[in-house]
């Protein structure tokens, strides 16, 4: 998360630099925009200037099913669920018939983003209504943000803006 525009000053100060992250998580909280050519971060920079870097392949937040698409998407498959989640279902508390079996594709243009909003709110009323879970207590995560907005202004027209301000998504 270190801007690039602080590594001059951070090579002055320090005999030593050790880097340990992941480029494709968070990016800088301020962003060198006048550095045209040069990564916005320390870690990028380092990264594209170095060959056979480690990687920690295997993660122990997801189920290999969410995790699927980061891996495809950033890591070039090479991801993977640790074995103790990666089958986990987190579908099987619900008391719904649809929850694990429909899963929305992926389409990065606006008229795709509208279609997955459409689908993401049915299962949210889904959710609330069949499975009897609050709608505070429904989140929605998405990987780009004009999903998400799209999925905000879906939850707000279809089902109100009350119901908008408790449904967490992002």
């Amino acid at each position: 998360q270190i801007p690039s525009y602080f590594l001059p000053g951070i090579k002055h100060t320090c005999s030593n630099i050790v880097m340990i992250g992941d480029h494709h998580q968070l990016p800088p909280v301020m962003i060198a925009n006048n550095f045209k050519g040069i990564p916005a971060d320390c870690f990028s920079i380092f990264k594209n200037s170095q060959r056979n870097l480690p990687m920690l392949e295997t993660q122990y937040r997801m189920n290999e099913t969410i995790q699927g698409w980061s891996s495809e998407k950033y890591y070039d498959g090479k991801l993977r669920a640790h074995h103790s989640n990666a089958k986990r279902d987190i579908f099987s508390g619900l008391n719904s018939e649809s929850f694990g079996k429909n899963i929305i594709q992926y389409d990065d243009n606006i008229h795709g983003a509208n279609n997955i909003a459409k689908q993401v709110v049915s299962y949210a009323q889904e959710a609330h209504v069949s499975g009897g879970i609050g709608w505070d207590k429904i989140g929605i995560i998405s990987p780009h943000r004009i999903h998400a907005s799209s999925i905000n202004k879906a939850i707000q027209e279809n089902l109100g803006v009350e119901v908008n301000n408790l449904i967490q998504a992002d």
